[in-house]
C-alpha cells in the first residue's frame, strides 16, 4: 500500500483515465484537480491511520507509552512508578526534660522533616510512618526522599468518575488512602481473600501517563466502594527518585517531636538507595512478558530476575544462579548478585528490602535467596600505538587522550553486564579506528583483584578468584610497603607457589606463601600476617592465558586504567 501523497495522486490519475466516462479529461485542470487532491488526501489520512493502528496493536512494535501501556494492563502488568530513596538515621534526644515522656515517649510523626546532602546537592527527605521513641530515647527511623501532597475528591454514586494523580514523579507505594477518616489499603492484584467487605483500592498508570486509583466494581465481589457523598482523602509522596542515592549527610530542618536540632543528635546508618525513574517503554516491553511467565512465584533463575528488576528499580545488571553451581556448592540456597545503578554494591537496606519485602512472597518453600556482592576483575590495558604524524593536526598529548576516550567507550558499552566478555580483537579495533593516523598498536591486557589486610584474620587465609585461566609465572602484587622497611611483593613461581620477595635485598623472604590454580584461575594466599601500613590496599595482578578475558558469576570487568604509549612515525 502506497502511503506517499504524490504516489496516491498519479494511482488516482490512472485510475480515472482508464474509465470511459473520463477518457478526454484533463486532470491537471484547476477543478478536477481540486477533487482528485481531496480524495487522496482523504486515502492517505486513513492508509495513515491504518498502519499505525495495526503497529501499535502489538507490544513489540507499539511506539506510544499508553498503547504498551495497554498491551501490558491485558498481561496483569503495572508498570512501576518513580520510586523515593530511602535512607535509614539513628535519632538520640539529649534534651534533659525527657524524663516528663517516660510513660509516653516522644512521638515522631509521619512527615516529619529531614535535609539530605548528596554531591552537594540538598534533598528534603520525611518519614513514611509514625514512630514513638521511649527511653533511653535513641531510635533507628526509615526516611524517604520527596515532599507529601495531598488531594480531596467526593464519590458520588452513579457518575463515572476518575480519581486521577496527576503529577508524574510520585511515588506509587507511598499512597495513603482514607475514605471518612478511615485508611483504606492498597491492593496489588491479589484477589484470593478480598471480599464485598474488603476496604481496599487499586491504582493503575492510565492512557495519559498518570497514576489513577480505583475501586472494585459494582458487583462488589473484589472490595467495598465509597458510598454517595464520601470524601476520598489521598496523600503521597513526589520524589526525585534515583538522584538522592547515595545521600548520606542528614539534618533536622526543623522540630522532631517537639525538639529542635540542638536537642537532637543524628547519625546515618544506611546512606539513601533504592530510588529509581519509572519504568521507560523499553522496561516495560521487557518486563511484561517476563511478568506474566513467572506467574507470581520464583522458581528458575529467570523468575528471580523478573521479580526483582520488577519490584526493585536500582539494578542496572543482576545474574541468579543456583546454589549447587558455586564454588563451594551451598545446596538449597539461590545466588543473586546484583551490580546497582547508583555506586558498586548494595547498601544493607536494600539487601534486606530485597529478600524481605521483593522475595518473601514468591519464594518457594525449601530455597533461600542469597544476595551477594559483585566482585571486579579490574583491567589494566598498556597500549604502544604507532601513528603517522603528519596525517593528523592533533598533539601528542590530544592522541593519547582520544585513545584512552575509545578505550574507555569499549569497556563501558560492553561491560557493564553480568556474563560478558572483554574481547581482544574489539578492542584493538576500538583504538585502531579511534583516528585515522593510527596504523597500529601492540596491546597486553592485565588483570587484578584488590584486599587489604585484615588485622581481625590472623591466619592471613585470602582467596582471589578471577574466573579466567592464568598465565603462569605472572602473579605479581603491588608493593607490600611498611614504613621504615623494604619493600616486598608477592609473586608466583611459575609452579604453583606463591612466594614473598623482598625487592631491596633482591631475596625470597618465603617461598611458602600459597598456592595458584593456574586452569581455575584462583590464587590462594595463606600465612599473610606480613607487616604493612595500615589501610594499604593491595592489588594482586596476573596474565589471562587467554587473550578474551570473561566474567561468570558475580564477577563484573571494570577498566583499572589505561597506559597509553603513542609512536610517532
Amino acid at each position: 500500500m502506497n502511503l506517499d501523497f504524490n504516489d496516491i495522486r498519479e494511482d488516482l490519475k490512472t485510475y480515472l483515465r482508464a474509465q470511459s466516462e473520463f477518457s478526454d479529461y484533463d486532470f491537471d485542470g484547476s477543478g478536477l484537480s481540486v477533487l482528485i487532491d481531496t480524495l487522496v488526501y482523504a486515502t492517505h489520512y486513513n492508509a495513515l491511520h491504518a498502519n499505525a493502528a495495526v503497529a501499535e496493536s502489538f507490544m513489540d512494535s507499539a511506539l506510544r507509552r499508553n498503547s504498551v501501556v495497554s498491551h501490558a494492563k491485558t498481561i496483569g502488568y503495572t508498570p512501576s512508578s518513580t520510586t523515593a530513596s530511602a535512607a535509614t538515621v539513628s535519632l538520640t534526644f539529649t534534651d534533659a526534660d525527657l524524663e516528663q515522656y517516660d510513660e509516653v515517649g516522644v512521638t515522631i510523626e509521619r512527615g516529619s522533616k529531614f535535609i539530605g546532602v548528596y554531591q552537594g546537592e540538598t534533598y528534603p527527605f520525611v518519614t513514611t510512618d509514625t514512630y514513638t521513641v521511649t527511653y533511653p530515647y535513641q531510635i533507628d527511623v526509615p526516611i524517604s526522599q520527596g515532599v507529601y501532597h495531598s488531594k480531596t475528591f467526593t464519590w458520588h454514586e452513579g457518575v463515572s468518575q476518575e480519581f486521577i494523580l496527576g503529577e508524574d514523579d510520585l511515588d506509587r507505594s507511598t499512597i495513603n488512602l482514607k475514605v471518612n477518616d478511615v485508611f483504606w489499603s492498597f491492593n496489588d492484584g491479589d484477589l484470593s481473600d478480598v471480599d464485598g467487605e474488603s476496604i481496599m483500592f487499586y491504582t493503575q498508570e492510565n492512557y495519559n501517563g498518570q497514576t489513577e486509583i480505583y475501586f472494585g466494581p459494582s458487583s462488589g465481589r473484589f472490595g467495598a466502594r465509597p458510598k454517595d457523598g464520601d470524601v476520598i482523602e489521598v496523600s503521597y509522596l513526589r520524589s526525585e527518585g534515583g538522584i538522592p542515592n547515595g545521600a548520606d549527610v542528614f539534618s533536622i530542618p526543623g522540630l522532631i517531636g517537639g525538639y529542635d536540632a540542638q536537642s537532637i543528635s543524628i547519625y546515618t546508618v544506611s546512606p539513601a538507595s533504592l530510588g529509581a525513574s519509572a519504568e521507560s517503554i523499553e522496561d516495560i516491553r521487557f518486563r511484561a512478558p517476563k511478568n506474566y511467565e513467572r506467574q507470581n512465584r520464583t522458581v528458575t533463575s529467570d523468575d528471580f530476575k523478573a521479580i526483582i528488576a520488577e519490584k526493585f528499580g536500582n539494578v542496572a545488571s543482576i545474574n541468579v544462579w543456583g546454589g549447587e553451581k558455586n564454588t563451594p556448592p551451598q545446596y538449597g540456597k539461590v545466588l543473586i548478585s546484583i551490580k546497582p545503578k547508583t555506586g558498586t554494591t548494595l547498601s544493607p537496606i536494600s539487601k534486606a528490602y530485597i529478600i524481605d519485602e521483593v522475595l518473601s512472597d514468591y519464594s518457594v518453600v525449601g530455597i533461600t535467596p542469597v544476595i551477594i556482592d559483585p566482585e571486579y576483575v579490574y583491567v589494566t590495558v598498556n597500549s604502544k600505538v604507532s601513528y603517522f604524524k603528519n596525517n593528523t593536526a592533533k598533539s601528542h598529548g590530544e592522541m593519547i587522550a582520544a585513545v584512552n576516550l575509545a578505550v574507555t567507550h569499549e569497556f563501558s558499552d560492553s561491560l557493564n553486564k553480568f556474563g560478558s566478555t572483554l574481547h581482544y580483537s574489539s578492542l584493538i579495533g576500538a583504538v585502531d579506528n579511534c583516528e585515522r593516523a593510527i596504523v597500529s598498536n601492540n596491546t597486553t591486557l592485565q588483570m587484578s583483584k584488590r584486599f587489604t589486610q585484615d588485622v581481625t584474620n590472623l591466619q592471613g587465609v585470602y582467596t582471589l578468584q578471577y574466573y579466567n585461566a592464568i598465565k603462569p609465572g605472572t602473579v605479581i602484587s603491588s608493593e607490600l610497603v611498611h614504613t621504615g622497611y623494604d619493600s616486598r611483593v608477592l609473586m608466583d613461581d611459575g609452579l604453583g607457589k606463591m612466594t614473598l620477595y623482598n625487592i631491596n635485598q633482591e631475596v625470597f623472604e618465603s617461598v611458602n606463601m600459597g598456592t595458584v590454580d593456574y586452569n581455575t584461575g584462583i590464587v590462594y594466599i595463606d600465612n599473610f600476617t606480613t607487616n604493612i601500613d595500615i589501610g594499604q590496599n593491595i592489588s594482586m595482578y596476573c596474565v589471562s592465558q587467554d587473550v578474551n578475558i570473561s566474567s561468570n558469576q558475580n564477577a563484573l570487568i571494570l577498566l583499572d586504567r589505561a597506559n597509553i604509549e603513542m609512536v610517532a612515525i
